[in-house]
């Protein structure tokens, strides 16, 4: 089972309950899926395929939510960084995890710049500085997928802060995703009338969000809204 299932059955069952809000704007979980869905055919058309390894380097907004998805939309893996890494931290983290193809926004594009030359692996960029260049790369027609996966295929791998050593990249499967969200679900009882606040970094957090979609609020923090359904929630 491709985990992305978890957001798109709480889509079809809570189609008009808001997912995000970020500043003045928000997005329904029907309007979430829809864009996944969108920005995964634009990832298709880039190259992005199934079983790649697909790095994140983003700010916290809502096209990070939609990336992330996406990615796993394709069967692909999702490799969450830290948006604040220099050259040589990007360089590292992108080559370890054999790293096939990147997304960044204007916040990483120079650093990009200046390390794409010892990239060994990532050939395929993509970024958007604004508006216009972000729905060029969503205005698609909708993927038919998501693409089918067995619970041991790897669905994100996170890096560790590398404080006794060099970081190292923790594999975490679509089994580890859904397995994971059960048990906060049935534990801590969580459901679509829940919030929890976050306020670090996305690549953080990222695996929480199997368990939960973002609300937004100003520019760093954000309320976290379950879109889980399983066999826990009501």
């Amino acid at each position: 089972m491709n985990a992305v299932h978890l957001l798109f059955n709480t889509a079809d069952r809570l189609p008009n309950k808001a997912a995000v809000v970020y500043e003045n704007d928000s997005m329904t979980y029907a309007e979430l899926k829809e864009k996944v869905l969108s920005f995964a055919t634009g990832l298709k058309n880039k190259g992005i395929r199934e079983n790649m390894h697909v790095s994140l380097l983003m700010t916290n907004r809502p096209e990070y939510i939609i990336s992330y998805f996406a990615i796993l939309t394709l069967g692909a893996t999702a490799v969450p960084l830290n948006p604040q890494f220099k050259e040589k931290e990007l360089t590292y983290a992108l080559n370890d995890s054999e790293s096939q193809a990147l997304i960044y926004d204007d916040l990483g594009s120079e650093v990009v710049k200046e390390a794409k030359g010892d990239f060994t692996s990532t050939k395929i960029l993509i970024t958007f500085r604004g508006e216009a260049e972000w729905m060029e790369l969503i205005d698609h027609e909708p993927f038919t997928g998501p693409v089918r996966r067995s619970g041991e295929d790897t669905a994100q791998i996170i890096y560790t802060s590398g404080t006794t050593g060099s970081p190292k990249g923790a594999m975490i499967t679509h089994h580890n995703i859904t397995w994971m969200t059960n048990a906060m679900t049935e534990v801590q009882g969580t459901n679509e009338q829940d919030r929890m606040i976050v306020s670090l970094h996305c690549f953080m957090r990222m695996p929480k969000w199997r368990v939960c979609g973002a609300r937004f609020i100003k520019e760093r923090a954000f309320f976290w809204s379950p879109f889980i359904q399983t066999k826990f929630s009501k």
